[in-house]
């Protein structure tokens, strides 16, 4: 309690109450008992003993009340614990000890390499067991988000983690030039010490202005101006300009034509992906009509085997198969969907059309066969036949995998990584998930 209460001191958090945990099974009396006595907020509560003193339904009972307490009264809770699991289930960030020194500090996903149940929160404190564990939940979030511009610009307590074009006044650049090792980042337990190059960069980014910008993913296209260029007998379309302009910036020239024959090879690769029949390559090669290759173009587009190359990369996104991928691989009937998106290809559907007859076509009204059949999307993922499975697991992992799969096919996005916890780059956090 001593070393903890210190600790808290240090960091001049505002409020600070003990009370023993089997003291605050009250229920909704307790609680507000409490929330009067905190009358300072954010208020932290620093429980006297470790739940792992507690019998276990005492120690359930008080990990439903803390949680219910942590949302009511936002109060931030730090306590000692021995015991993995719970640190695993409560915890955001944990401080494991020894003799009043800091081993490692981290999430627990992070320590233990499992996922955890996280709340958003930072660690503080120590304990002087070495498998102690320090950890807090907080209903305030004590976490900062770099990549939030209002966060990073916003004065807080006298202090602006960026001050545009004052990187003397930015607690960004104090930090990172620090020397203190309980200041310095990123901090020093990570050994990833920024060299003097970045650091630089980073104080040169906020002299100029700190200006903000997502990732460029996330912004939308821009219409640019088409670049003049000085070959100008080069282009046949505006795209060409641009393809140009970069050659002759990096002075490079372009590549001599392909001979007819090499060019009805490649297009025919690459829009059905078969060679050219002996008939196609005699009509392609006695066409001297300036638009003999978009002529075959059209001609290739009308074609099956276009539709068939086109649904290839499409099934693969969508992780079609003939069985079900697990263990014993039982087939799986669903080739009427593979038909289904060749003849879409052919018939150059819409992509909104596309997309709406295969995530929801059973719910249009008076869905026609074809919508039905396109909705054999959502069976895609693997399933196991297994007797003796867990339906409220399976049900997870295949909701698990949809989501995955609809984010990275239709979103381009890595969502699937906020499964397991919130996403470093992209906004994307594990409640999203």
């Amino acid at each position: 309690r001593k070393r903890a209460t210190e600790a808290l001191e240090q960091v001049r958090l505002p409020h600070v109450a003990h009370r023993k945990p089997r003291e605050l099974s009250g229920g909704q009396q307790q609680r507000i008992a409490l929330a009067r006595a905190l009358v300072r907020r954010p208020s932290v509560l620093l429980l006297d003993e470790p739940l792992g003193a507690l019998d276990l339904k005492l120690r359930r009972e008080m990990q439903i009340e803390l949680k219910t307490m942590q949302q009511e009264l936002k109060i931030t809770f730090i306590f000692v614990t021995h015991d993995q699991e719970e640190a695993m289930t409560m915890a955001n960030r944990i401080a494991v000890m020894d003799g009043g020194h800091v081993l490692q500090v981290g999430r627990p996903e992070d320590i233990y390499e499992t996922p955890a149940n996280r709340f958003v929160a930072d660690f503080i404190g120590e304990t002087n067991f070495l498998d102690g564990l320090l950890v807090e939940r907080s209903g305030e979030s004590g976490t900062v988000r770099l990549d939030d511009e209002t966060v990073v610009k916003t004065v807080r307590d006298g202090i602006v983690i960026v001050s545009s074009g004052d990187p003397a006044g930015s607690e960004l650049i104090r930090r990172i030039m620090s020397h203190d090792e309980s200041e310095i980042m990123p901090p020093h337990e990570t050994n990833k010490p920024l060299t003097e190059k970045e650091k630089q960069t980073l104080r040169q980014w906020i002299a100029e202005g700190a200006s903000w910008s997502r990732h460029w993913a996330y912004e939308a296209p821009a219409r640019h101006d088409v670049p003049s260029v000085k070959q100008t007998d080069w282009p046949r379309n505006w795209i060409d300009q641009f393809i140009l302009a970069r050659l002759e910036r990096e002075g490079l020239a372009p590549a001599l034509d392909a001979d007819r024959a090499t060019l009805l090879r490649r297009v025919c690769f690459d829009l059905t992906g078969l060679p050219p029949t002996p008939e196609l390559a005699e009509q392609f090669l006695a066409d001297d009509s300036g638009n003999a290759y978009e002529n075959l173009v059209n001609q290739l587009l009308t074609s099956p085997h276009y539709g068939e190359r086109m649904a290839v990369y499409w099934l693969d996104l969508v992780r079609y198969a003939d069985t079900v991928g697990y263990h014993g691989d039982q087939t799986q009937n669903i080739s009427p969907y593979r038909d289904w998106v060749i003849s879409a290809f052919i018939n150059n559907q819409p992509f909104n059309y596309f997309t709406c007859d295969q995530l929801a076509g059973d719910l249009v009204p008076s869905p026609s066969t074809d919508q039905i059949i396109a909705t054999g999307y959502n069976r895609l993922l693997q399933t196991t036949h297994e007797g003796g499975l867990q339906q409220k697991e399976y049900r997870a992992i295949y909701a698990a995998d949809r989501v995955r799969n609809v984010s990275a096919v239709w979103m381009g996005a890595t969502v699937g990584c906020s499964q397991c916890h919130d996403h470093k780059f992209d906004p994307y956090t594990a409640h999203d998930f």
